[in-house]
């Protein structure tokens, strides 16, 4: 930890950062409610929440996509089928993702950009608070960045004395950049004390066609990746299929609590990873294509009073499997080579608010509490298979090591001091483990090991309410995340390069500081958050040479690799900061004007080694930050016209991009010299017809731009039209 005097200093910088017109587009802070449970604090932090109804207008492709016109999030693609949004410049394993109270991240989440958010239906989503900036305290390892908090759809109860009802509810939608066709049917059954819902949906889509073909800005050349087809704009190595399902049961156990049980399927196939599908200056047909990406998630448990002293509780008890499997195949050396990933997570949750303690006059203490625990276990195989021949010959081992578990666990505590409505402070803490049990490594001789960490995290802060239209808000976070399996024992070609394992790498720890203020009033919606976080042990890539890649078959794949690296903690303070938000006008009762903005910056020291990265070598004593996103924006109108109509327009933007890390110089997804700015406009229409039929139509990129999200290896869809269709009874 930083000494003090340090962290002071680091606070005083945050003077100095300049704050734009634009922030958070958050709900009043009077109270925010995630996932049924009133989250003691959030209302002192910056946080949005993208609600259904506001961005199925926008008709976005998946769950990630959502989140585009969220301040502070930016969304990176590396296959057409897969999106990872970035929150404050930290994405993957770096940000936790919960669905109703149950943790989706496990031990297997990338350090860099994943692919899980995308298994999440966006048509089953009711909101997603983005909870910005470091909240290990209130959900654990793992949230450096902030968390994503989804609360899915839940059937509702019937109206006291109606008899059972039934509320069936088609929808179909078509995108003509990728010739996309998705369909969904569900139901409601409704009574005054049972609920249930049953859905199911299907998405099969094309080669995606982009603008044209983004360009290197240092030379003008078309970038590496995508690889187009003849025609220009067609981009290979893109398409994908989706089946989902959903069923979810609510019983009402008394009346102030409820049970409920809920199952979510997620299978998708034939998803090409763009940027390998083929890699640069390989032939056509050598692909890496996730054959399987499969999402099982059940779970049960209690929401509501549990007694007299816990009120807004909520227990969940969880079960989740991850199944991953994937192929890359050859054709001129004939070897395909295959590899089956499975994570299987157990676990058990539970939040609650006491009653309110008064404390005379207009003074209250509120106190919430919780703990969580999750056990994650590995199954890992690899092989590699000669397609003339047909011969299999099994690695010793796969990506991971077989049979490897991973744990988390902790509680927290936090107490909220409210002085009258205008003065409000959060004082909370967490302690916790974190314990990996890896397996033997037969390949190379490692013995098996149980490194264990202790996991705390605290923070505090102060809103202020000078007037009721107006607030202010500072606060200091302590975060906290322990190396995972994927950190400590993952062994696989990677976007940079084949990442060598490193199970002797420490914990990051993250202190952060920010500070923001608004307006709330019925025409005016406005904050401005500034950032700085400061992290101990940032994971970085270090350079590596031919001679330290690993025994055995996997040595083949690393010799060949244009670099090799290793995740390690970096040797002195790593920074990220910046500044974001939005505003919100309704000038007049039928048009709403919304815009967002946001910047950060990461740097961290050089990490330095014998080796460059390809023909790179850089002596400079602080580097950039891997994929740091540049500045970007958006700006999103929308008029009600007469008889349930509605138009809009939007425009999302980005800055070039040409701050890069030594690792983003040697990732094909990343152009020469950075990623180009770009400016996509959209226009789109709707009709709602009570809430039994809602037309939606969207004329996208009106300009056919040829455009890329920095980090991403698939281009932006060009012009085309998206229409869905949703009748319901």
């Amino acid at each position: 930890m930083p000494p003090a005097a340090n962290f002071v200093s680091h606070a005083v910088t945050i003077g100095v950062l300049a704050v734009t017109t634009a922030a958070s587009a958050s709900e009043p802070l009077e109270e925010v409610r995630v996932a049924g449970t009133r989250e003691p604090g959030l209302e002192t932090k910056a946080l949005s929440i993208a609600r259904h109804t506001e961005f199925e207008e926008r008709l976005p492709r998946s769950a990630p996509d959502a989140l585009r016109y969220e301040p502070g999030v930016f969304v990176q693609q590396t296959a057409h089928g897969q999106g990872s949004p970035i929150v404050r410049g930290f994405y993957g394993s770096r940000v936790l993702i919960a669905i109703d109270g149950v943790r989706l991240n496990n031990a297997t989440f990338r350090q860099g950009p994943n692919q899980y958010f995308f298994t999440l239906d966006a048509q089953t989503i009711d909101t997603i608070t983005v909870v910005r900036g470091g909240a290990s305290t209130l959900f654990g390892t793992d949230a450096l960045g902030g968390a994503f908090l989804v609360k899915p759809l839940a059937p509702a109860f019937a109206d006291p004395g109606k008899q059972l009802s039934i509320h069936p509810k088609v929808h179909g939608q078509f995108r003509s950049a990728d010739s996309q066709w998705a369909g969904r049917v569900s139901t409601e059954l409704r009574t005054e004390k049972v609920a249930i819902s049953v859905g199911a949906g299907y998405t099969y889509a094309s080669l995606l066609r982009a603008g044209g073909v983004v360009n290197n800005p240092s030379d003008g050349k078309p970038a590496e990746v995508p690889r187009f087809d003849r025609d220009g704009v067609t981009q290979l190595g893109t398409g994908y299929r989706i089946g989902a399902a959903d069923a979810t049961i609510r019983v009402k156990v008394s009346r102030d609590l409820v049970a409920i049980a809920a199952a979510q399927l997620f299978r998708q196939t034939d998803t090409p990873r763009t940027d390998l599908c083929p890699p640069p200056f390989g032939v056509v047909g050598d692909c890496l294509v996730i054959d399987e990406q499969f999402r099982t998630m059940v779970y049960v448990g209690l929401d509501g009073k549990f007694g007299p002293g816990a009120k807004n509780s909520k227990l969940r008890l969880s079960f989740q499997r991850q199944h991953e499997y994937a192929t890359r195949t050859r054709p001129l050396s004939h070897v395909q080579n295959g590899a089956i990933d499975n994570v299987s997570t157990y676990g058990v949750s539970f939040s609650s608010e006491t009653e309110r303690v008064s404390l005379g006059g207009n003074t209250w203490l509120d106190f919430f509490w919780g703990a969580d625990a999750y056990l994650d276990r590995i199954e890992s195989t690899a092989w590699a298979k000669f397609t003339d021949t047909s011969q299999v010959f099994p690695y010793a081992r796969g990506q991971y090591l077989e049979g490897s578990t991973y744990t988390t666990a902790g509680g927290y505590g936090r107490t909220e001091l409210n002085v009258g409505r205008g003065l409000t402070t959060v004082i909370g803490a967490r302690v916790g483990l974190a314990s990996a049990s890896l397996t033997s490594d037969t390949e190379s001789g490692k013995p098996a090991m149980t490194p264990t960490w202790g996991a705390s995290a605290a923070e505090l802060r102060v809103l202020a309410r000078p007037l009721p239209w107006l607030f202010f808000s500072f606060g200091g976070d302590h975060s906290f995340r322990a190396p995972n399996l994927t950190d400590l024992s993952q062994r696989q070609q990677t976007g940079p390069g084949f990442q060598i394992e490193n199970p002797a790498i420490a914990p990051e720890r993250q202190w952060t500081l920010e500070a923001g203020m608004g307006i709330r009033s019925e025409k005016v919606r406005f904050d401005t958050w500034v950032y700085r976080a400061v992290i101990d042990g940032y994971l970085t890539l270090l350079p590596k040479s031919i001679s330290d890649c690993p025994q055995g078959l996997s040595a083949e794949s690393c010799a060949s690799s244009w670099s090799r690296y290793q995740l390690v903690n970096a040797t002195s303070l790593s920074v990220m900061e910046g500044v974001e938000g939005a505003l919100k006008l309704f000038p007049l009762p039928w048009l709403r004007v919304q815009m967002t903005a946001a910047f950060a910056r990461g740097e961290g020291p050089n990490p330095g080694g014998s080796v460059a990265f390809k023909t790179v070598r850089e002596t400079a004593p602080r580097v950039p930050l891997s994929r740091v996103p540049p500045a970007n924006g958006t700006v999103d109108i929308r008029a009600t016209l007469p008889k349930g109509m509605f138009a809009g327009a939007s425009l999302r933007w980005a800055w070039l991009q040409s701050r890069l890390a030594l690792s983003d110089l040697t990732d094909y997804r990343i152009p020469i010299g950075g990623t180009p700015g770009f400016a996509v406009f959209d226009v789109r229409f709707g009709y709602r017809y009570r809430q039994n039929l809602v037309i939606l139509a969207q004329l996208e990129n009106l300009f056919d731009s040829a455009y890329r999200s920095h980090g991403s290896a698939v281009n932006g869809p060009g012009r085309g039209i998206s229409v869905s269709v949703e009748a319901s009874y």
